[in-house]
């Protein structure tokens, strides 16, 4: 969030941008404290292996097991 809404001109920008925000959230079932209270916002689709089928794209929220993920490729 901080890329965008750092550079934002006005109070009106960032209050829409927060906005469209909370609608994703609601979107991609994602709590908002979650996400904009999080050190990193890391989401891939290969969390549950390079063969699974239908590949989800979600958030990667344990560091260790996603470092692990990556190792396997």
């Amino acid at each position: 969030m901080r890329v965008f809404h750092d550079r934002l001109i006005d109070d009106a920008d960032r209050v829409y941008f927060k906005q469209l925000l909370q609608a994703q959230f609601a979107v991609f079932g994602l709590e908002e404290a979650a996400v904009l209270n999080s050190e990193r916002v890391i989401f891939g689709d290969f969390y549950d292996g390079k063969d699974c089928d239908p590949r989800i794209y979600k958030q990667l929220q344990d560091g260790n097991k996603l470092m692990s993920k990556l190792y396997d490729f």
